[in-house]
């Protein structure tokens, strides 16, 4: 939890947009004052932006309704005036789109596996034209479990990659994910003051336990893939890469592994702390304490799970590494052939 109040504190960077506005939904706040796909927002009271996070600083800041300049379709700039109590719906309705591009893989992810690169542009999947992230994204999410095609620009040279969205679950539903987040121009950083640290900051460790415990639950149910699970090689990859990223993407990482070994330690297997806990409840339940044969063969199972489970991990991040390189070079071998790009 000191970590996550510590993530507050320093702030986290996030990817920008600019402030070129995309699909805009019929019906939605932005279409009813006027805003059209393609609107570009210059103007926020008076003063020039340039970026998503300049927009919603502003307007959030606004104290009532906010003139907002808007060009766009080589049509004269035109003014739009937000009323305040519109503000908070309008910007759920506004999307400002990221470019089609990779920006990080996420190490066991399907996209690690497949060979996907920072870098990659997506242009196309499975014959669907992409231009941006969020169309990316529509697509694959509705794509759990299901190989798809996706045609990749990696410098000057356009080639197919095959690959199979991860099913997860969201909210009751199933969706689609590859593991890859979007790539962008500039960066914003959003910190808390002193309380609010400590407010956002224990929610996001507590948020962080129910989805280390909920990604346990669903190894163990057979929902997710044991291949994602992640061992010291994995690890080591995984933090080299955050403090290349920054101060902010270290804690980050660092919140999610302490938080990963707590809750693995109390999980009720012998020679864990969690085992101790079940142990001691047994042996209150039972008004008498385990003999020692029992005590050994409950100790030899927790030693044969641990024993179990740490081969499969030493053995797992090599062949994730082969399945990647693997993969890039099939990829390489249908760039030199006959793609072409579109």
């Amino acid at each position: 939890m000191v970590l996550g109040i510590t993530l507050a504190w320093v702030g986290v960077r996030s990817p920008d947009a600019p402030n070129e506005i995309g699909k805009v939904t019929a019906g939605s706040v932005a279409a009813e004052l006027g805003f059209r796909t393609g609107d570009r927002i210059t103007e926020v009271d008076g003063r020039p932006v340039t970026w998503r996070s300049e927009i919603v600083e502003r307007l959030l800041a606004a104290p009532g309704a906010s003139r907002i300049v808007v060009e766009g379709g080589g049509a004269p700039a035109r003014d739009i005036t937000v009323p305040a109590d519109r503000m908070t719906a309008l910007l759920e309705s506004l999307n400002f789109p990221y470019p089609a591009v990779v920006g990080d893989v996420g190490i066991g992810q399907p996209a690690y596996d497949a060979g996907l690169q920072v870098d990659d542009r997506i242009l196309a999947i499975d014959g669907r034209p992409v231009t941006s992230f969020s169309d990316m994204s529509a697509i694959i999410r509705e794509s759990p479990g299901r190989r798809i095609e996706m045609r990749i620009q990696r410098g000057d040279r356009v080639f197919l990659i095959p690959i199979t969205p991860a099913a997860v679950e969201v909210g009751g539903e199933t969706i689609g994910r590859i593991g890859i987040g979007a790539a962008s121009e500039r960066t914003y950083v959003q910190r808390y003051g002193f309380f609010d640290g400590i407010t956002v900051g224990s929610r996001v460790a507590l948020v962080a336990v129910g989805l280390t415990a909920k990604g346990i639950t669903d190894l163990v149910s057979g929902r997710a893939s044991p291949s994602q699970i992640s061992g010291p090689v994995a690890i080591i990859q995984a933090s080299g890469a955050a403090a290349k990223s920054g101060p902010d993407a270290l804690l980050n990482f660092a919140l999610f592994i302490s938080i990963a070994l707590m809750v693995f330690n109390l999980l009720p297997i012998p020679i864990l702390d969690g085992g101790m806990v079940f142990l001691s409840v047994l042996e209150a339940a039972r008004r008498r304490p385990v003999g020692a044969k029992g005590l050994a063969v409950y100790q030899g199972i927790g030693m044969a799970v641990i024993g179990t489970l740490l081969v499969f991990v030493l053995i797992n991040d090599p062949h994730r590494i082969w399945k990647r390189y693997t993969a890039m070079d099939r990829a390489t071998e249908v760039e030199q052939g006959t793609e072409e790009a579109p």
